[in-house]
């Protein structure tokens, strides 16, 4: 993957998003 760590917010107003968070930055 090419992240380690997946996460979803939601807003108030109803929309989401992913965002992805790399723990180990590939060199």
């Amino acid at each position: 993957a090419p992240y380690d760590v997946k996460i979803q917010i939601k807003f108030p107003t109803g929309e989401e998003i992913e965002a992805g968070i790399n723990i180990r930055p590939h060199a």
